[in-house]
């Protein structure tokens, strides 16, 4: 009985020496590339207390020494440690740490040349499109512009505002292109036009040339007389599509698109803006010069970020800076036009083109007859109260009949 037991405990302590060696080649494949002997002699101790009681310290050192080790785990681990040695330096990216890449002065005197390049966009308007952008630049001039009013600025709405301005020039709703295209009844409606809208427009939120080449098409049917890319939504349902003011964030990517458009369509193309992503990112001047050498016809610029969206006041000072800089482009201000008196001081400070009203009109839709004859309209309660039961009366009638 005495010698069976040790004839098992000799069977167990070959066994455990058999499964020794086995797992010292297994673990000098699987840490590698192993980066430093203390790793390995840490793998080695790791080998010996899965063992157990039976593994000796010299059969894990073996990891180290090369002996009774898996031959074929040995070459292995020999040429890993051979490849990492002549591996290419690592960046330490540890604050405080002085470590730099040998081709970090290379990659630093690159960046402003890769920035140059971006800037330096290499292109030129047809001239079909410069002389479609001169004649709209005639007929834009001197206008007062209804803003696109999202909720607000329907048909209906806009036909009121016609009755007491002509002459005004209004925009649709913005109206997503995708959505337009795959026949969407709500993006359809927003391009119908009232009788009495002289010089209307469509306004778009795309990101793709040949989507706004085809909506460009369908607003043309609806009877646009151009069309408005917009670049100034501010809303969370424009920008997470990267629609909207979203676009600002890559001025040359936006022109590309723009002249991708403004190349295929027969409508004149302008574009809404703000005047950045935030206050440290305002860079509505070089989008304009971007703008302006993609072939639109004309920047409607609102001064404000898309941060801001409508916290603090438009900044019409940046706009006159930005006209001054791009004359021969017809820039209409927008942004906190109240009053018949506040558009015609901005329009006389700052040179702009034209001026787009947006929340003015809600507050008062006769603003526009206000702005056109210079005075202000004292209007009693009965008055109003007649301009809105007008404006009730349009919602009932049939888009379609207007």
């Amino acid at each position: 009985e005495t010698s069976h037991k040790c004839e098992q405990a000799t069977a167990a302590r070959q066994a455990t020496a058999a499964c020794s060696s086995v797992c010292a080649g297994l673990i000098s494949q699987i840490l590698i590339p192993l980066r430093s002997t203390d790793r390995l002699s840490k793998a080695a101790a790791l080998c010996g207390q899965a063992m157990g009681p039976h593994s000796s310290s010299k059969r894990c050192s073996a990891l180290q020494s090369g002996s009774s080790v898996n031959p074929v785990g040995l070459a292995f681990y020999r040429a890993s440690r051979e490849r990492y040695r002549s591996r290419p330096a690592r960046v330490c990216r540890c604050a405080g740490s002085s470590q730099q890449p040998a081709d970090a002065d290379a990659s630093a005197a690159e960046l402003p040349q890769q920035q140059h390049d971006e800037e330096a966009w290499d292109y030129v308007a047809p001239d079909y499109v410069l002389q479609r952008n001169a004649q709209f630049g005639q007929q834009i001039r001197g206008r007062v512009l209804l803003a696109p009013l999202t909720k607000g600025g329907n048909l209906p709405f806009r036909r009121l505002c016609c009755d007491f301005d002509p002459e005004l020039s209004t925009v649709s709703e913005m109206a997503f292109a995708r959505q337009l295209l795959k026949g969407d009844r709500v993006e359809k409606a927003r391009l119908y036009k009232a009788h009495n809208e002289q010089c209307f427009g469509v306004q778009i939120a795309t990101n793709n040339i040949a989507e706004g080449v085809k909506a460009a098409a369908v607003a043309q049917e609806a009877g646009a007389a151009w069309l408005d890319i917009n670049c100034g939504c501010p809303i969370h349902e424009a920008t997470k599509r990267g629609l909207g003011a979203a676009l600002l964030r890559k001025p040359t990517k936006l022109a590309k698109m723009v002249a991708g458009i403004t190349a295929q369509v027969d409508l004149p193309v302008t574009v809404k803006i703000r005047t950045g992503e935030s206050e440290k990112k305002i860079n509505a001047a070089r989008v304009v010069g971007l703008l302006q050498q993609a072939g639109a016809a004309a920047v409607i610029i609102h001064g404000r970020t898309m941060e801001q969206r409508y916290k603090k006041a438009a900044d019409w000072q940046l706009m006159a800076d930005i006209v001054q800089q791009h004359s021969s482009l017809p820039i209409i201000g927008n942004g906190d036009i109240l009053t018949h008196y506040e558009a015609a001081d901005r329009w006389q400070s700052t040179g702009v083109a034209g001026v787009m009203v947006g929340r003015g009109a809600l507050i008062k839709p006769w603003l526009f007859q206000e702005i056109r004859e210079g005075r202000e309209l004292q209007l009693t309660a009965a008055d109003r109260v007649g301009v809105y039961r007008q404006l009730a009366s349009y919602m009932k009638v049939p888009s379609t009949a207007c």
